[in-house]
């Protein structure tokens, strides 16, 4: 796993839409799923955040 940084703009981001950064590092690191798309050269993880009855937080990392 690479080292993953935030931008400013996605920590800006994550307080807007309240959404903890230990959500987005569970996310990237025990994702339900991954995939990289060839399209945009992407890894996309996603994750059922159970703390938010189980929504899906998709995490973009380039």
């Amino acid at each position: 796993m690479p080292d993953i940084e935030l931008s400013f703009h996605a920590q800006d981001m994550l307080k807007e839409r309240n959404i903890s950064v230990e959500w987005v590092w569970e996310t990237v690191h025990s994702a339900d799923q991954n995939e990289f798309h060839v399209e945009d050269g992407n890894w996309h993880y996603t994750k059922a955040i159970r703390e938010k009855d189980n929504r899906i937080l998709c995490v973009v990392v380039n």
